[in-house]
C-alpha cells in the first residue's frame, strides 16, 4: 500500500467518528528568516511564509503543511502531507508513530519517510525511515533545558544515514495563545555570518 494510500486512511478513519466525539482543528500562519531543515537552509537563507492545517482525535492526527523553499532551480514551494499517532503514556513518557510525503511545485519527486518517537521528561528522540535510500533516514535527539523561565531552550543534535551530522539550539516564547516568536541558531554560527546560521520566526495559531 502506497503512502498517499495509507493517510487517505487515516483520514478515513479520523472522520468515521467525528459524528460521535470531538475533534481538535489548528491552522498556523508563519514567517521565518530562512527556511532551515534539519541543518540545512532549503529557500537560500531568504525570509519563507509558510501555512499549515491540523485535524486531531484520540491521539490520531493528520495535516499539511506548505512553505516556501530556493534550491537555485524551477522549485518555488514544498508541500507535506502527514499523519499519526501519538500517545502519553504517564506524565512524562509519550510516544509516537507516523508518515510523512515531501512534495514541491516543480522539479522534484515525492519523497516519503516513515518515522517513530518518544519523549522522557525534557528529552525527545526520533528516528526517520526513507524507504527508498538508507542515506537519508535520520535521526535527531533534543533536550529542553531546565530552570529557565523566560524563554524555552533546546539543545538539539541531529544524523542523516551517511554519517552527516548537525547541532544547534532553539529559543522559543508564547507571547500570547496565538502568537510564538522563535529562534533557531545552527553549531556552525561561529564559523561564518550569523544569519546564514540562523533562522528567526513568528507564528499566528487559529
Amino acid at each position: 500500500m502506497k503512502m498517499i494510500t495509507k493517510l487517505t486512511v487515516m483520514f478515513g478513519l479520523l472522520f468515521s467518528s467525528f459524528a460521535a466525539n470531538a475533534v481538535e482543528f489548528n491552522s498556523t500562519i508563519g514567517i521565518a528568516s530562512d527556511y532551515i531543515w534539519r541543518g540545512v537552509s532549503q529557500n537560500s537563507h531568504n525570509a519563507s511564509f509558510s501555512v499549515g492545517t491540523e485535524i486531531s482525535h484520540n491521539g490520531f492526527y493528520v495535516g499539511t503543511w506548505t512553505g516556501q523553499v530556493d534550491f537555485g532551480d524551477e522549485a518555488s514551494y514544498e508541500n507535506d502531507f502527514y499523519g499519526g499517532y501519538s500517545r502519553d503514556l504517564t506524565d512524562n513518557i509519550s510516544i509516537g508513530v507516523g508518515a510523512i510525503r515531501y512534495m514541491y511545485d516543480q522539479g522534484y519527486d515525492s519523497t516519503d519517510e516513515f518515522f517513530i518517537s518518544g519523549s522522557y521528561r525534557g528529552i525527545e528522540g526520533t528516528y526517520y525511515k526513507n524507504p527508498d535510500e538508507s542515506d537519508l533516514d535520520y535521526f535527531s535527539v533534543g533536550l529542553l533545558v531546565p530552570g529557565i523561565s523566560v524563554v524555552d531552550v533546546k539543545l538539539m543534535y541531529g544524523q542523516w544515514g551517511d554519517g552527516r551530522n548537525h547541532k544547534g539550539f532553539t529559543l522559543s516564547r508564547s507571547l500570547t495563545d496565538k502568537i510564538d516568536l522563535g529562534l533557531l541558531v545552527k553549531g556552525t554560527v561561529r564559523q561564518g555570518q550569523f544569519w546564514d546560521n540562523a533562522a528567526a520566526s513568528i507564528t499566528y495559531s487559529f
